[in-house]
């Protein structure tokens, strides 16, 4: 009787269960491996995970990006600008309607109140105030130097001869411009608009209420014949107050392209009107007249200016 193939079958049968659990011992034994492979992997993405965790939660790293935000915001909002300016122009003056001196007309009131016209200079410094670049104000302080010119034509009523006369009023003064601005924002040039009061404060002392400013020399009027000779027995001179005008005007601004510093060229013509000027006579000078006589002994022009024209450059630098 042949046991081989027997044996055969009984071994594999009684050797099967001992491979199984071998196999099963080595799958465990890689498990762990594999595990500790795994927490690894965890492990150095943990790190990662934390860090971007922490850098969307760290207060102070917010608070950081929260302040910049904000400084860019005010910076936007609010810009401040210190400049200097020249200006150059004309002031006027126009001839009164009414051209009575007390209730007098004819020869009792020649000669007759002329126009005025003249140059004005000058320069000096500003603030200028910007809200969000649009909307803002511009206080000013300039010195200018306003002249006047105008000329009078005497009538000797003996013979009829004439004469004419070149007056010239100066004086230097303070002009204050506080003006609102409109600006419409631009890359290199932005337009402006403005309008607002003008205070002329006199530097000259020869105020109404100065009873020497007849002996001042800076209160006398120019006065130099042009023609048909003669000379004047009235006395020329200037009388001042502080006045405001109403200024208004239009202009650019031209950025200059200079990295990180706002610096600015305004360029601008400025008008200004003073309606505080009377149309009478008696109102715009104040006479001197012999009572016995009739004769007018002293002229004195009020140097307020009913119309300025200017034109004015400027530099500022905007923070």
């Amino acid at each position: 009787m042949k046991l081989h193939p027997f044996l055969g079958v009984l071994a594999l049968v009684t050797l099967s269960p001992a491979l199984a659990l071998a196999e099963e011992g080595g799958d465990k034994a890689a498990d762990p491996a594999k595990k500790d492979g795994a927490a690894a992997s965890e492990g150095a993405k943990a790190p990662d995970e934390k860090t971007d965790e922490a850098k969307s939660t760290d207060p102070s790293k917010a608070g950081d990006d929260t302040a910049n935000e904000e400084s860019k915001t005010g910076a936007n909002i609010i810009k401040v600008g210190l400049g200097g300016l020249f200006l150059g122009g004309a002031n006027f003056l126009d001839k009164p309607s009414d051209q009575s001196i007390g209730g007098r007309t004819g020869a009792a009131a020649d000669p007759k109140y002329p126009g005025f016209a003249g140059s004005s200079f000058g320069g000096g410094g500003f603030i200028d105030v910007r809200f969000i670049d649009y909307v803002g104000f511009e206080f000013g302080v300039v010195q200018m130097t306003d002249k006047g010119n105008a000329e009078l034509t005497i009538t000797n009523l003996g013979n009829g001869a004439q004469a004419t006369f070149d007056v010239k009023l100066s004086q230097p003064a303070l002009h204050m411009p506080l003006l609102l601005k409109v600006a419409i924002p631009g890359v290199i040039a932005q337009p402006i608009f403005f309008v607002g009061p003008e205070f002329v404060v006199p530097l000259a002392s020869c105020r109404d209420d100065d009873a020497t400013r007849k002996d001042k020399p800076e209160c006398q009027a120019e006065v130099v014949s042009t023609s048909g000779g003669g000379s004047l027995g009235t006395k020329y001179g200037i009388v001042n107050n502080n006045y405001i005008s109403v200024m208004f005007g239009l202009g650019a601004e031209f950025k200059l392209p200079i990295p990180k510093v706002d610096v600015r060229l305004p360029l601008t013509l400025r008008g200004a009107v003073n309606s505080g000027v009377s149309s009478k006579r008696d109102d715009r000078e104040l006479n001197d007249v012999d009572a016995v006589s009739g004769v007018i002994n002293r002229v004195e022009y009020r140097s307020e200016w009913k119309f300025e024209a200017y034109g004015s450059l400027g530099a500022s630098i905007h923070f």
